[in-house]
Formats: C-alpha cells, sequence, structure tokens
C-alpha cells in the first residue's frame, strides 16, 4: 500500500503504510521488505518537509535492499531519490542516480515504472538553464512509448504532459494539444487531482 501510496503523491497515507509494514517485516524477519518499508519511510518523510533525514533514509533503505542481493523495485528507488536529491539542488547527483537506475533497469529487465525513471530525467534535465530540448523530448516519448506498451495509462499520461508543456513552452502548442487528445477520457476521470490539474491546463 505505501508503494501505491507513493504513485500517487500521498505522503501521510505512505508513510502510515511503510512503517506498518515495517512493524509486521521486523515481526517475520523479512528483510527485504522492511529494506523496501524503510525507504518509503524516507520518501514520505522528505515529502513531509524534512529532505535531509528522508534522503539519509532512503540511503539507508536501498543499502539494505543491495544487501539482500536483491534488484526488485531497485531502479524505481533510485528514480524516486533521485527526484528527491534533485529538489535540493544537487543536479549532478540526481541525474548520476537516474543514469545507474536506467542502467541497472535495461541490465536486469527490471522495466517497473521504467517511463517514470525516464520522465524524472528528462523535468531534472530542464532545470538547466542551457537543457538540450530534444534531448528531454526524446527521453518523454521513450517514456511514453514504454508506458503505452507495458498497458500503463497513468504513467504515459505523466510522460505526454510533461512533453506537452515543453512543446508549448517551445510554441509548438498545437502539437502539444494533439498529444494529449488521445488521454481525454482519462484526464476527465483524474478531475480534482494534480495530474488530472497538470493535463487540463495544457488542453
Amino acid at each position: 500500500m505505501s508503494c501505491l501510496a507513493i504513485f500517487r503523491g500521498e505522503a501521510e497515507s505512505a508513510l502510515t503504510w511503510a512503517q506498518k509494514e515495517i512493524a509486521i517485516c521486523d515481526q517475520y524477519l523479512l528483510p527485504l521488505l522492511r529494506s523496501q518499508g524503510e525507504f518509503q519511510a524516507g520518501w514520505a518523510i522528505a515529502q513531509l518537509g524534512e529532505a535531509t533525514a528522508g534522503i539519509t533514509q532512503m540511503e539507508r533503505g536501498v543499502q539494505a535492499i543491495r544487501a539482500t542481493g536483491a534488484e526488485m523495485g531497485l531502479p524505481y528507488f533510485l528514480g524516486l531519490l533521485a527526484k528527491v536529491v534533485s529538489s535540493t539542488g544537487q543536479r549532478d547527483r540526481a541525474l548520476s542516480l537516474l543514469d545507474e537506475a536506467i542502467g541497472s533497469a535495461n541490465q536486469n529487465g527490471t522495466h517497473f515504472l521504467l517511463s517514470e525513471i525516464l520522465r524524472t530525467k528528462a523535468e531534472v534535465l530542464a532545470l538547466a538553464k542551457d537543457h538540450n530540448s530534444r534531448e528531454i523530448e526524446a527521453l518523454l516519448r521513450d517514456a511514453i512509448d514504454i508506458a503505452t506498451k507495458q498497458k500503463a495509462p497513468l504513467p504515459a499520461l505523466r510522460a505526454a504532459t510533461g512533453l506537452a508543456r515543453s512543446l508549448n513552452d517551445r510554441k509548438r502548442r498545437s502539437e502539444a494539444s494533439a498529444l494529449l487528445k488521445p488521454y481525454a477520457e482519462l484526464i476527465a476521470k483524474l478531475t480534482g487531482t494534480p495530474d488530472g490539474a497538470s493535463a487540463i491546463e495544457l488542453t
């Protein structure tokens, strides 16, 4: 449940569920799941305003996951860590983490939410004043393609919204509008949510 809350951007719910998961894992001696719970709690702590403490706990969770020898979910977690790190101004470190996440996903075939990792990299690259718009567009188109092939409509919409915003900023408004048309039904269902609001403002 904490992973779902993270995907939805619900920090308080993620923290509550992660703490429950940690307690259960301590009771039944489940080191991998406990490590993931620790990471997820760290993400929630960072979102709730304690970025430094959250990053420290997320890093501890990553180290603990690696200590089990498992890779399950690790690329996505590295992507989440990169996004939080980037929010503290550590752009170069964030990009390094994202490249590590993408490399791990491609090497091990763990493509769970790979589209979200690519979208995050595009967002971090866009923070630079001299950013390469073509590189960002390519990353977002890859993210859309991967999410679509995985039949993951929300990640696809998130990547499409990011690309539409980039196109709109470059005065390619008709392309931006056309890009979001296939998602009209989903956008309508997401009315009142952050994802819905982001897409609606570009349609």
